[in-house]
């Protein structure tokens, strides 16, 4: 199966996020991996490891700052019925 891409075609903000997210967390693993010096860190793993998932959510919250910029309305409905709510 081939796929083929046009200039026009326009990435979606949750593909890129997704994919980034991806190679942050195949990276942190090669890095971890890779950076062992007689089977120690040299720094705290625990830190890095602090660092990522706040580089994740940073990638998270922008596509989703992003997407929610672009659209006219926010359906915030599907989101408080739960709560007992229709309206904020």
């Amino acid at each position: 199966m081939t796929v083929t891409l046009h200039a026009s075609t326009i990435i979606s903000p949750a593909f890129v996020a997704f994919f980034s997210l991806i190679i942050i967390q195949v990276s942190i693993g090669t890095l971890y991996k890779l950076s062992q010096l007689n089977g120690k860190y040299p720094y705290a793993p625990s830190a890095a490891l602090a660092l990522s998932e706040a580089l994740k959510a940073i990638i998270s919250l922008v596509s989703e700052w992003r997407l929610r910029r672009r659209t006219d309305k926010i359906d915030v409905k599907g989101i408080l019925e739960p709560l007992g709510r229709t309206s904020l």
